[in-house]
């Protein structure tokens, strides 16, 4: 990803994306670099902040060490693919093809911890990492590199785990980081009280929707994200046929993501889960001492900052104490006890 810096002139002729890919390759020869990771190239009078945003080893290619921590070495015959934000096409760099990330802007996978905390989430730093890496891992890298590497997109995922493990909150909050459309959340008990064909026209109003956006956008097209919250209190046969039927019906379409959560998978028909469905299951546990201290820091935040919460409270040693505990009963605590406080 190549993004002309703000302090930089406008280049005076046009770069075509062959010539700055040649260029970068012969500037950082032998150099090694890891996925994500951002340098200034200066070419012409003009600087670049590039990022990497996939690195591809062939079969002969670097290390065992190299291809464990997804880092490459800028070879004479590594192939550099430019990708640039859609409002440089053209102007910036002639020939390069633009590349819509699948996170907001301004999202860094780098700053996860602070993303997230930032939204008022403690303690879920790794679940987050690991659901981002495996659910859009392919979608982080240019299509053209996807292509390359014949990456299939994961379409499906099932977040489960005792209740109280976040499964909700993340399911909820992962579109928030996600360059996506508004999700359509499906609460399961709720949907028990209400008529099933509403909800059928939903689920297909929706995959029409995203068929023409694939038709019309094709790679570029936004993501759709449907959330089924509770699951298995509506997985009864009439929803899975429909689900299986939608699923299996979008071989060729890249644009639909579900998320499903439950605390029961045992209840959930294996049809439903099977490869090329819901085919990614995250097994969610409640969070350490570590995620204890993020969440009550976050939680008692503005009492700090209005000098409300006495120097004596040792939030470390409270963390320590709600061992076994889940996010929700830690800030629940801190509710009880300012409520205990100002009576």
């Amino acid at each position: 990803m190549v993004e002309l810096l703000p302090e930089s002139s406008t280049p005076t002729q046009i770069i075509t994306a062959f010539t700055l890919g040649r260029e970068f390759r012969n500037t950082f020869h032998h150099q090694v670099f890891t996925e994500y990771q951002k340098v200034v190239f200066a070419y012409k009078g003009s600087s670049y902040a590039c990022s990497v945003v996939g690195i591809s080893l062939g079969e002969n290619e670097g290390s065992e060490s190299l291809r464990s921590t997804k880092q490459g070495m800028i070879r004479t015959c590594t192939k550099v693919i430019v990708e640039v934000p859609p409002q440089s096409l053209g102007t910036l760099i002639h020939g390069a093809e633009t590349f819509k990330s699948i996170f907001r802007e301004g999202f860094n996978m780098e700053s996860l911890e602070e993303e997230l905390i930032s939204l008022g989430i403690g303690g879920m730093t790794s679940q987050f990492a690991q659901i981002l890496q495996s659910a859009f891992g392919s979608r982080m890298v240019p299509p053209p590199v996807a292509k390359r590497l014949n990456l299939k997109h994961v379409r499906g995922m099932l977040l489960y785990g005792p209740p109280g493990s976040g499964k909700t909150l993340i399911a909820r909050n992962i579109c928030k980081l996600l360059n996506a459309k508004a999700p359509l959340i499906i609460n399961g008990p709720d949907v028990l009280y209400a008529f099933q064909g509403v909800l059928e026209r939903k689920i297909r109003s929706l995959f029409k929707a995203a068929i023409e956006d694939e038709n019309r956008y094709g790679a570029k097209s936004d993501l759709r994200i449907i959330i089924f919250d509770e699951i298995d209190s509506i997985a009864k046969a009439i929803l899975e046929n429909l689900l299986a039927f939608q699923i299996d019906g979008i071989k060729v379409l890249n644009n639909i993501f579900i998320i499903a959560t439950t605390n029961r998978k045992e209840l959930i028909d294996e049809a439903l889960l099977r490869e090329g469905r819901i085919k990614l299951h995250v097994k969610l546990e409640y969070p350490d001492e570590r995620g204890h201290l993020q969440i009550l820091d976050i939680n008692t935040r503005n009492m700090r900052q209005a000098f409300l919460l006495d120097e004596d409270v040792n939030l470390q040693e409270i963390a320590c104490r709600t061992d076994g505990c889940n996010g929700f009963a830690i800030a629940s605590l801190v509710t009880r006890a300012h409520s205990y406080a100002v009576v």
